[in-house]
């Protein structure tokens, strides 16, 4: 953080004066999500009873599932199982603002996920923990 000449200010707004003087610790390369993730297809035909976990259901505040849809019909993804299918750390990320990406855990192992969410494939761990906090 530097220091101020408050002399030469002539609004003393705290949130314009640091934002001004902050400075990312490096240049970043931009790179496209299709550059570092692979999209994944949706396999699976899910049928009107399914529970199946869509972004309507999913907590704006905290990212986590409060609801599964019985009522959904349509492609969707399967959680575990054959390569195709969604693994642990896939990132789905909701095509509306406003829903958070949801990281594929344990615990929705098994589960069927609508094919609303476009979900991605990361090589690297770390850029899917980055794109998955950066878009929460």
């Amino acid at each position: 953080m530097g220091v101020f000449d408050l002399h030469i200010e002539s609004v003393w707004d705290t949130g314009r004066l640091v934002a001004s003087a902050f400075h990312w610790p490096g240049e970043f390369d931009a790179e496209r999500l299709a550059d570092v993730a692979t999209r994944l297809e949706p396999q699976q035909l899910v049928g009107i009873g399914a529970q199946v976990v869509t972004p309507e259901g999913l907590d704006r505040a905290n990212g986590g599932i409060r609801r599964r849809a019985t009522t959904y019909q349509g492609s969707g993804y399967l959680v575990g199982g054959a390569e195709p299918n969604l693994q642990l750390r896939d990132v789905l990320i909701a095509a509306r603002s406003g829903v958070p990406a949801l990281m594929v855990e344990a615990h929705l192992l098994g589960s069927a996920v609508s094919a609303a969410f476009p979900a991605y494939r990361f090589p690297n761990l770390d850029d899917a923990y980055w794109v998955w906090g950066v878009l929460n």
